[in-house]
């Protein structure tokens, strides 16, 4: 992922904390209304991520227009707008829609796979609805930002936020305890954030990911569950959970193998599901470079 990438990212995250303040005062509604000036500004002057939406979209339709563009940039401002509300419990103004969760009240902790198509932070509503601890898993730099975030929102989930770094055996240990004491680690995994990566086929072309959640499954032995929640206007979340395996094993003699084929799966569940909501893709630069 590009250094522009992360600097867009560092700016959202700035500008989203101020709506999310505005919104305190003027309510949800009010900061939606600001946060389409907001949208068109990044539409007319953010060059990169306007050509990679356009590149996204143009996967889903034959002719893609600037306001389509538009609505693209939009449900992200609107869904990175809402995480506040939702890491602090405040659920009345949404329509949570729980799919699957069978799947994870039966199980006593493991790790939630997911990526940056709809809203992550919806699972955490789902956790305190359901008493289940969950600890976000990250790489250092992503991982110290987002509890910056989160601390002024609500401190304890900044708390359970888990900072990963390559090659620590005592991250390993970490999370092992964690799910042994029936918690689950959330991962998202449809970006190559640092360390180890692995080729998959994401809509037809050759797309790198990160290699990490199928070597952390495959140490720590505990069942893996693909989690998604994506947005429609005007409220709506629908968290979905599906197995995808019961634990990930690595052949001793081709462990790139294996962890090419469990990366493959999750790609082909990830494309399934951005088929059927491409708007909620929120990976603004060039997935596939």
């Amino acid at each position: 992922m590009s250094d522009w990438h992360h600097e867009q990212e560092r700016g959202s995250s700035f500008g989203i904390t101020l709506l999310d303040r505005t919104t305190r005062l003027l309510g949800r509604r009010g900061g939606r209304l600001i946060l389409r000036f907001v949208m068109a500004w990044f539409v007319l002057f953010g060059g990169d991520a306007r050509r990679a939406s356009r590149q996204w979209l143009s996967l889903h339709r034959e002719r893609v227009r600037l306001r389509d563009v538009y609505r693209h940039f939009f449900r992200f401002g609107t869904v990175a707008l809402d995480r506040f509300a939702l890491v602090r419990g405040e659920v009345d103004a949404f329509d949570l829609d729980y799919v699957g969760r069978e799947h994870v009240e039966s199980r006593g902790g493991g790790i939630l796979i997911g990526a940056h198509l709809g809203s992550f932070e919806a699972m955490g509503a789902f956790s305190r609805d359901h008493d289940l601890p969950v600890h976000p898993a990250m790489y250092t730099e992503h991982a110290r930002r987002i509890q910056g975030l989160l601390r002024r929102a609500a401190p304890e989930v900044a708390e359970r936020v888990v900072e990963l770094k390559e090659g620590d055996p005592g991250v390993i240990l970490k999370l092992r305890r964690l799910i042994d004491g029936g918690a689950w680690v959330a991962l998202l995994a449809d970006r190559a954030a640092g360390g180890r990566t692995v080729t998959v086929d994401f809509f037809g072309r050759p797309a790198e990911v990160a290699a990490g959640p199928y070597l952390l499954a495959a140490a720590l032995k505990c069942p893996v569950i693909f989690v998604s929640c994506t947005y429609e206007e005007p409220s709506r979340y629908r968290l979905q959970a599906e197995p995808l395996w019961e634990v990930v094993e690595l052949p001793r003699q081709d462990r790139d193998a294996g962890v090419r084929l469990h990366a493959q799966q999750f790609a082909d569940r990830l494309e399934a599901l951005a088929r059927e909501h491409p708007e909620n893709w929120f990976n603004f630069y060039d997935f596939w470079a």
